[in-house]
């Protein structure tokens, strides 16, 4: 651990705890306006809870939630590693207690399993021994990056992509129906080539994508009146396509969940979904012919990198990472001379005490403050598993509906082999679904919950379109003699499961002590990010409570790459 040190200034316009998306545009924005940011985060790398990690970092950080869980216990829950068949379950401590957990074992048998014909480990420490496991790069969030160009992200960091994020397109958006998984049908083009559809199926289809193209949602009249009741409503998103477009089964559950990304049938009502579907349809054919792109390093990483560079460049942001803080409190008032109480910060490796008048705390953070708790949004159990070879080719969202192997909500798989998320003939597989809240708290283990759907898609028949209209399945080997391990479904070499609690920022009550300069970041949403606003309009909102500016060219112009190259030169 390096010496403690003394800084030049220790009073600031803002401290930022935590350099996940939202955390990063503030630094951004108030470096750009003129404003003294201290960004301070306990982790060695950018993006937070959203960030990307080699299998050694990721154990690592498992291992320091468990040590010193901060806030981090009111978001992670119930680790479950498997290497092979062997699985090992950790549970994150509660805060002043410890548990040991046997990471290094863990490092040595994931990396002889990762790669067993490399012996050179076997006579190697583990930290060297994680070196092998390092060629993977790990994503603690994945995301669907709008490709329709009206994203509010995208309108506020459009010149900042081409310096500093890699946004790749995803091969295919796939669905899992009755042991088969195909791709959707979401263009014309697919439709009349689908050899699953009926022809009255892609009639009604067609029928729907006209109507969503034509009509704007914003504009729609969506409500309807039960029978027998005066009352309207906006009816859900699944009964509007069935009652009006006699859409069911499966083409129903490929529009509602792989197209409107619906965790269920009963959460998104239908203005929202045609939305969804209207921007999905929008974005087709801009970047190739599937709508989104991803971050493949993570979109906290990338995302953050870009504004918490944009701050450092404009001269007034100090960073400050693997530096965690011992603790907050607020200020004598008497002692302040613009009458006004500020907020001591006490940073680990800093040998003085931080002072300033606003604070902006991310979630891992939480704990840090007596402010009010943040409240528990969703629940979401999520698996990231390694697979001895690809399941298919380039980078896919597979999505299983309800119901579908034995699934309450929908389960969202997204698979990879891309250079650089891991070395060749492996691949990478993300899977999530959201926790029924109606079962009682620990009644089913992350585990249990994906398992059936992992499984299924596993072992399904794949109709991935490919150029020579063959089965797009990998093989694990080059011997076209080797029929058995040609058909062999893929096997897991590691398996780590968790539960992932997303907390929205807390609200604040006007005669709370912290009201007035001290701001909770709420989680990012584990599920496919397909509206960004909420990260933009919470820092918005930061941004000119603490500047007093509301006009938002001043916020993050779109041209703030050009500004960054200039200072560059």
């Amino acid at each position: 651990m390096a010496d403690s040190v003394d800084l030049d200034k220790t009073d600031f316009d803002a401290v930022i705890i935590g350099t996940g998306v939202t955390e990063a545009i503030v630094a951004g924005s108030l470096g750009r306006a003129g404003k003294s940011v201290l960004h301070i985060d306990k982790n060695p790398f950018y993006g937070g809870i959203s960030g990307a990690l080699d299998l050694s970092q990721l154990f690592s950080w498992i291992d320091q939630l468990n040590l010193n869980s901060y806030g981090d216990s009111s978001i992670f829950s119930q680790f479950d590693i498997g290497v092979g068949d062997i699985t090992t379950k950790i549970s994150i401590a509660q805060p002043n207690t410890q548990q040991e957990v046997e990471i290094e074992d863990i490092i040595k048998k994931a990396a002889e399993k990762l790669d067993p014909i490399d012996q050179r480990i076997m006579s190697r420490n583990s930290k060297n021994m994680a070196q092998l496991i390092s060629k993977y790069d790990i994503a603690l969030k994945n995301n669907v990056s709008d490709g329709s160009g009206n994203s509010k992200l995208e309108e506020f960091v459009e010149g900042l992509i081409p310096f500093f994020v890699d946004s790749r397109r995803y091969s295919s958006n796939m669905i899992y129906w009755n042991g088969v998984t195909e791709k959707v049908p979401d263009s014309k083009g697919d439709i009349f080539a689908s050899q699953s559809l009926s022809l009255i199926e892609k009639r009604k289809l067609m029928k729907f994508l006209t109507f969503i193209r034509d009509n704007d949602p914003e504009d729609h009249v969506f409500n309807s009146t039960d029978a027998g009741q005066e009352t309207t409503h906006i009816p859900t998103l699944s009964s509007f396509v069935a009652k009006n477009f006699k859409i069911e089964g499966k083409l129903q559950a490929a529009v509602v969940h792989s197209i409107a990304f619906a965790d269920n049938e009963e959460e998104v009502d239908a203005r929202v979904g045609c939305l969804r579907i209207r921007k999905y349809l929008q974005s087709i054919g801009r970047y190739g012919k599937m709508a989104y792109l991803y971050s493949p390093y993570g979109v906290g990483s990338e995302t953050s990198q870009a504004f918490c560079r944009a701050c450092a460049v404009s001269g007034h942001g100090v960073y400050m990472l693997e530096s965690g803080v011992k603790g907050i409190k607020k200020e004598d008032g008497s002692a302040n001379k613009e009458g006004s109480d500020k907020i001591q910060i006490n940073v680990n490796k800093v040998n003085q005490t931080i002072t300033t008048k606003n604070c902006i705390v991310s979630a891992e953070q939480i704990r840090l403050t007596d402010a009010p708790q943040s409240q528990i949004r969703n629940t979401v159990s999520r698996g990231i598993l390694i697979l001895d070879k690809p399941l298919y080719t380039g980078t896919n969202l597979v999505t299983i509906p309800p119901g579908q192997c034995n699934n309450r909500n929908a389960v969202f798989i997204l698979t990879t082999c891309a250079n650089g998320a891991c070395p060749q003939g492996k691949a990478i597989m993300y899977v999530w679904t959201k926790t029924s809240s109606s079962l009682p708290k620990g009644s089913s283990s992350p585990r249990q919950d994906l398992m059936d759907a992992i499984s299924g898609v596993l072992a399904s028949k794949s109709q991935q379109p490919s150029e020579n209209s063959k089965d797009n399945r990998q093989e694990s080997s080059n011997n076209d003699d080797d029929n058995q391990n040609q058909t062999a479904e893929p096997k897991v070499l590691l398996s780590i499961f968790y539960k992932y609690n997303e907390l929205q920022e807390t609200t604040q009550k006007e005669d709370h002590e912290w009201s007035a300069d001290l701001w909770h970041i709420s989680t990012p949403s584990s599920f496919i990010d397909i509206d960004d606003s909420s990260m933009v309009n919470q820092a918005y909102d930061i941004f000119v409570k603490i500047t007093g500016n509301t006009e938002k060219h001043t916020f993050l112009p779109p041209n703030i790459a050009q500004q960054l190259e200039l200072n560059k030169q």
